[in-house]
């Protein structure tokens, strides 16, 4: 559809999303709009530049409904008297251009691979024609307001998710000044959190349990919002600050007070087990006896832009075998799951625009894959996460006793159930936890307002195990 002589021409999306931000909406030129029964578009393939225009130009059939649809919004224009529900319907239709792009990916930065192509045409022919029966309804319904009849697109490439209630409980406990939540569930269920009370109190290092209160455990912990982590082994507590080579001291909880260690007085048997002598980052078992690194490794186990995972179980420290190797500039997350004694390890963040295109394989597969390691063998399996409308975020999985949970960054907490994503938490949730028993999940809870820095967030727990709660 060619919008005016002093405009470029444009796909009937990219004309009108531009003209809808000025703020200016010319006469429509219909004498450019094709015959009934024409093969090309409402605009010229020549200047086809941006991403949905590339998409509609590949496709024959593709061609002709574009055409068709801009005829259909061009006659209901023309035959709408009132200027104000002309100015309705314009905007009516930028916002489902939109949502068009948007819901079939076709969105900025992405790179297009042939092979994906037939995917977003697909979702295109089926906006078209939903979007047509939209028209219909606007011109036979001149009383109803036309962003109310307009549908949603019922096909898009993200499958859709709903809302769910909350089903999280309260702990009490309010996250540190840190710019992460420093938390770690002991062997025996309790939570522990480097925070403070929600209802008031001092900073420390507290302990809370399903059912019951806060406890502090010390007041005396230094810097607390330079703690990185806590490390469990057996009975001792190890608060470790931020940055292997810190030279702020370790604390070794005793009692209710706090021993302040340098890194070379940790007995080496703890500082093994938290580990304080790598420079890669460890995910450590429950127990003090494996962990898993992140880190990088040398030559021998492939190129050295490569992130590898190596295990380490007593004695023995290997390589995990490929396919556990991804581009060093994703980055990588692990955490370790006392209920079924495995490690998962998945990607981090996402990459960023034209380095790993992880998302058009997520796509074009439907499965964003991760990894479960045996914490005694490091046998693995692959395990997958469904193409859904949280894309562009980055989920992180949580296998639990009731199957499958993942987060998904601001968008919420999800369960799979016969390879389909159901949300059952909304809102962001920072940092999850599964306990030992592989039913509580612990995370941090907030509103995106306060997500860059995460300072004070509340401590919350889901039952898995339990959809109305612990």
């Amino acid at each position: 559809m060619r919008i005016g002589t002093a405009w470029p021409m444009r796909s009937i999306g990219a004309g009108w999303g531009l003209i809808a931000c000025l703020g200016v909406w010319p006469a429509l030129d219909l004498a450019s709009v094709p015959a009934e029964g024409g093969q090309g578009p409402s605009f010229s393939c020549e200047r086809a530049g941006l991403l949905d225009e590339q998409i509609i130009c590949s496709d024959a059939l593709l061609r002709i409904a574009d055409s068709v649809l801009a005829r259909q919004f061009a006659g209901l224009i023309r035959d709408t008297d009132d200027p104000v529900r002309r100015e309705a319907i314009r905007a009516d239709e930028h916002g489902w251009i939109l949502r068009r792009n948007r819901e079939c990916g076709a969105t900025a930065g992405v790179r297009l691979l042939d092979a994906e192509r037939p995917l977003l045409v697909d979702c295109f022919l089926a906006a078209y024609d939903e979007r047509g029966g939209d028209l219909d309804r606007i011109r036979r319904e001149p009383g109803t307001e036309p962003g109310r009849i307009s549908a949603p697109i019922r096909h898009p490439n993200f499958a859709p998710s709903t809302a769910a209630p909350d089903f999280a409980v309260e702990t009490g406990l309010m996250a540190g000044d840190s710019d992460q939540p420093v938390m770690a569930w002991r062997p025996d269920g309790s939570l522990l959190v480097i925070g403070r009370p929600a209802a008031g109190g001092g900073s420390g290092l507290y302990a809370w349990r399903p059912g019951g209160k806060p406890v502090l455990l010390s007041d005396a912990v230094a810097d607390p919002d330079r703690i990185e982590r806590i490390c469990l082994t057996g009975e001792d507590i190890l608060l470790v600050p931020k940055g292997a080579g810190d030279p702020a001291p370790v604390q070794l909880l005793d009692g209710k007070s706090v021993r302040l260690l340098s890194r070379r007085d940790v007995p080496p048997v703890l500082a093994q087990a938290c580990g304080l002598w790598s420079r890669r980052h460890l995910i450590l078992d429950q127990a003090g006896e494996g962990a898993i690194s992140l880190g990088s490794i040398d030559r021998q186990a492939g190129e050295p832009g490569d992130r590898f995972v190596m295990l380490r179980h007593g004695a023995d420290t290997h390589p995990v075998t490929p396919p556990i190797r991804v581009d060093r500039r994703t980055g990588m997350r692990g955490q370790y799951l006392a209920q079924s004694a495995e490690y998962v390890v998945s990607l981090a963040h996402r990459p960023a625009p034209g380095e790993a295109g992880f998302e058009r394989v997520w796509a074009k597969t439907g499965c964003l894959s991760f990894w479960r390691i045996a914490a005694s063998d490091g046998a693995e399996t692959v395990g997958c996460i469904p193409f859904g409308d949280y894309v562009g975020l980055m989920p992180q999985p949580l296998p639990t006793a009731d199957g499958l949970y993942f987060t998904a960054d601001t968008a919420g907490l999800y369960r799979i159930d016969g390879g389909t994503a159901t949300r059952v938490l909304t809102g962001p949730v920072d940092e999850p936890l599964v306990a030992p028993d592989g039913c509580l999940i612990a995370f941090a809870r907030g509103s995106p307002s306060n997500r860059p820095n995460r300072r004070g967030q509340k401590i919350a727990v889901f039952d898995a195990c339990h959809a109305a709660g612990p």
